[in-house]
């Protein structure tokens, strides 16, 4: 990876960067406290072991250096409050990158999402050569992020009814993509 801070702004004490190794036991804090709160991620309760996350975060370095996927740390000082990504498929859809983004609590809000998004779209075309067109899915009833993605230029291109248990009822996922180069 050529740079590892990607954003900086010293006045509010937040940086965006790569992850390195060092980053694996704030990811599993991270994504532990988000599976708790059951919000909006694919984790609902489930608890991550430092172990599993180790392998993770390395199989996810070992994917970033072959320019198959990004992924985004957004610290406030030694705080952990925001993670983003994108994801390269393969074979003949190797132009196609998943994203998904999460920020804990105190960071929704507050502008951090819009920001995460525009830094992954910025190094996604930058860093992930053969990436043409994001996608996503977003819950249904999840409309602060559904409104983000509109507002930066996602467009709905499918529906699957019922497509994510959600605290026990069962919710559209909605698919939305962005062609990021012709």
């Amino acid at each position: 990876m050529k740079k590892q801070i990607v954003y900086q702004d010293k006045a509010e004490g937040l940086t965006v960067r790569f992850p390195t190794m060092k980053d694996v036991e704030p990811m599993l804090n991270y994504i532990n406290t988000l599976s708790n709160e059951r919000t909006y991620t694919r984790s609902q309760g489930e608890q991550i072991t430092l172990e599993h996350e180790k392998v993770y975060v390395k199989n996810l370095l070992e994917k970033m250096a072959r320019k198959e996927s990004l992924c985004l740390l957004a610290f406030h000082g030694k705080e952990l409050i925001g993670v983003g990504g994108i994801a390269m498929q393969d074979r003949v859809e190797k132009h196609v990158g998943i994203l998904g983004i999460s920020l804990v609590k105190s960071a929704r809000g507050i502008g951090l999402g819009s920001l995460l998004m525009e830094l992954l779209e910025k190094e996604g075309k930058s860093y992930l050569p053969q990436l043409k067109i994001i996608t996503l899915e977003v819950f249904s009833n999840n409309e602060v992020a559904l409104n983000l993605y509109k507002k930066m230029g996602y467009i709905v291109y499918g529906v699957l009814p019922r497509g994510t248990l959600f605290k026990r009822r069962y919710v559209d996922r909605i698919l939305m993509h962005k062609p990021v180069r012709k």
